[in-house]
């Protein structure tokens, strides 16, 4: 049974959708500085140190670097394999 599972094609393209997302360096890099403008963010908030207007900066960056992620064409593809 473990082998028919493995050899579906839903499984196999699965497969394939996670590994082009772990070898993305392009999206890697997003999800990297994305992450870190999150901390960036957050560290802000939390220091009290910058004004609105850095903080706002911040935030364009991440709204911004969210939406190449989530219409980046691998991660698409890694979504939909995931919900086929």
């Amino acid at each position: 049974l473990g082998e028919l599972v493995k050899a579906d094609a839903r499984n196999l393209a699965i497969q394939k959708a996670i590994d082009e997302y772990e070898h993305s360096e392009e999206l890697n890099n997003l999800i990297a500085e994305y992450n870190t403008q999150q901390d960036v963010l957050a560290d802000t908030y939390a220091g009290g140190e910058a004004n609105d207007e850095f903080k706002a900066a911040i935030q364009m960056r991440i709204d911004a670097l969210y939406d190449q992620i989530t219409e980046h064409p691998v991660y698409v593809a890694y979504v939909d394999a995931k919900l086929a």
